[in-house]
């Protein structure tokens, strides 16, 4: 009975403190939303919503795992946190001691032309799927008009 109040006083506690984190980050505050969420974290390990938020600040590689792990755990049918995890496994196995993946330069925003290979990529994805929606549009629209 006291345990479980004890459970419920950290979940609450757990459940300001990402609130608190969210306003943090809202305000450009990257470390306080880190330090807020990280003892959220302590509090309730259990909470996927808490390592979710953690991952939006975490500065290298192992701590991302972490999370993602954490994630997983918690919630095996989280698709996007396994696949981040992976593209992650597969990026350390490309890595060497020649190109760390820890460096200055990963907290910079991306070159000018991966972020426009991006958009362009986007927008073609994008136009595909508009391209076959309209196709799947007349294509009922001919089976209709047959019935």
């Amino acid at each position: 009975m006291v345990h479980d109040r004890l459970e419920d006083v950290d979940r609450i506690q757990a459940a300001e403190l990402l609130r608190a984190g969210r306003t943090a980050l809202a305000s450009g505050q990257h470390e306080r939303a880190h330090d807020l969420w990280r003892q959220a974290a302590a509090l309730h390990p259990q909470n996927e919503a808490v390592w979710l938020s953690l991952l939006q600040v975490v500065k290298n590689k192992d701590d991302r795992r972490v999370c993602l792990e954490n994630i997983i755990t918690i919630n095996p049918r989280n698709e996007q946190a396994m696949r981040q995890l992976r593209a992650l496994a597969l990026f350390d196995n490309n890595s060497s001691p020649d190109n760390p993946i820890d460096s200055p330069a990963e907290n910079q925003p991306p070159h000018p032309l991966l972020r426009g290979a991006l958009l362009v990529m986007r927008v073609l994805v994008t136009v595909a799927v508009l391209l076959l929606i309209v196709a799947l549009a007349i294509a009922a629209g001919v089976l209709l008009s047959s019935i």
